[in-house]
């Protein structure tokens, strides 16, 4: 079989890297809860607001969001469900 494009071999060690990472950051968060989620979403995201939204705020941010766009992300709701 002749491949047109291939996809590098994965490297295992930054692998095993990464799924330490992670492994850590969420027996971190499972540990210290929101605070030490909320301070990965700082540092991680620069991310200084609120994470649970009103339902005031949650409706006008969706209103902000043209109207096709909405529709497809209802078909693509409805298509997974």
């Amino acid at each position: 079989m002749e491949y047109i494009k291939q996809a590098p071999a994965p490297d295992a060690d930054a692998d095993r890297s990464i799924r330490q990472t992670v492994e850590t950051m969420l027996t971190e968060i499972e540990q210290g809860g929101e605070a030490v989620a909320l301070d990965y979403a700082a540092k991680l995201d620069s991310w200084q607001g609120d994470v649970v939204l009103s339902d005031e705020k949650r409706a006008a941010l969706i209103d902000q969001v043209p109207g096709q766009v909405r529709e497809d992300i209802q078909f693509a709701y409805r298509q997974v469900k």
